[in-house]
């Protein structure tokens, strides 16, 4: 049906007799048909089924999912005041760019609620304009050596030689949050556990290494079963 349904359709198309548009559109509405049955079977057998049931990653009810939001916000913060504990920000400037004087005040956020050390450093060496930020450095090569072609520009430094790209251009608060709880995990700063509790879902076992340990410990015939590759991979999977 699949693949006669295109076919049908050009052919009514091309020569729109009787026949010919009504053989598509009988076609179409069989596949209507069961797309809708497999739509209302999908939501009959999710339910009960937590493995494939995304609510429970991630609940749809607004007040469930604005508790979930607040719960990880607050354990993000845990981990951004573990990781200011011994890194620092540098902040990449030019004294004309609005994008960098948009920046600056959501970087003295961090500073401020976080406890980050901020180090501004003065592209064209000039001080910006109403800057939240007293003092500066003027680049001696710092820019060059990160490799930064677009002001603003942010990198996340653990003393004395990590560096973590976070981002150049503008971001709002939350985003370069996510950025550095990400930094820090790709730095290997914070464990994986830790990362995932910034993460406003719940944390789910992964079905991704049953299948594959399927593909290998079971034939190809039995993995046609329906019946048993459920099974299989229930049992391979721990909570």
């Amino acid at each position: 049906m699949q693949e006669n349904l295109e076919k049908l359709r050009k052919q009514a198309i091309d020569n729109p007799t009787r026949e010919n548009v009504l053989a598509y559109l009988y076609t179409q509405r069989v596949a209507f048909d069961k797309a809708s049955a497999f739509s209302l079977a999908t939501q009959r057998y999710v339910m009960g089924d937590p493995l494939i049931d995304e609510t429970t990653r991630r609940p749809t009810a607004t007040f469930a999912a604005n508790a979930m939001n607040e719960a990880a916000s607050s354990r993000q913060e845990q981990v951004l005041r573990k990781v200011a504990n011994d890194t620092g920000i540098t902040f990449f400037f030019l004294s004309t760019c609005e994008f960098c004087k948009q920046m600056a005040p959501i970087v003295k956020a961090l500073a401020q609620n976080y406890g980050f050390k901020v180090l501004p450093v003065s592209v064209d060496g000039l001080p910006m304009p109403n800057s939240p930020f007293e003092e500066y450095i003027v680049n001696a090569g710092q820019a060059e050596a990160l490799g930064v072609t677009s002001v603003p520009a942010l990198f996340l430094m653990r003393p004395p030689q990590d560096v973590q790209p976070l981002a150049q251009g503008v971001l709002a608060l939350n985003a370069l949050r996510d950025r550095i709880a990400m930094a820090a995990l790709n730095a290997g700063w914070i464990t994986e556990d830790e990362f995932k509790s910034t993460q406003p879902v719940n944390p789910m076992p992964s079905l991704a290494g049953a299948v594959s340990s399927a593909a290998q410990e079971i034939s190809a015939q039995e993995l046609q079963d329906p019946a048993r590759l459920v099974a299989y991979i229930r049992s391979k999977v721990r909570m």
